[in-house]
């Protein structure tokens, strides 16, 4: 068994206050589907990356993409909420103690 993304897509940059959540998550999916070039019938699963996920009123997103397709319906379809934040090396702060050893501090 093995796993491939065969297609993928992802929104413009910038404030897209025009759009519902749901609105963004359909047109990613179908743009996906259209440039892998499949129905979400073949489709094995979503795996749906946002990023702040907690300031929408809409927190299990991942299945808004289920409305891309008709052949997505009962598929499963995940959530995953993760960013890279680049700091310069002088701004970093020494790892702080963990609580575990009675000397974690507040910042």
């Amino acid at each position: 068994m093995s796993a491939s993304i065969v297609g993928w897509s992802h929104l413009p940059f910038g404030r897209l206050d025009k759009l519902s959540l749901e609105d963004l998550i359909v047109n990613a999916a179908t743009e996906a589907l259209s440039h892998a070039g499949l129905t979400g019938e073949p489709v094995d699963g979503i795996w749906l990356g946002n990023l702040n996920g907690g300031f929408t009123p809409d927190i299990f997103a991942s299945s808004l993409a289920l409305s891309a397709d008709a052949g997505l319906r009962w598929k499963p379809a995940a959530r995953l909420e993760n960013h890279v934040l680049r700091v310069p090396r002088r701004c970093m702060r020494p790892a702080m103690p963990s609580s575990q050893d009675g000397r974690a501090s507040r910042w």
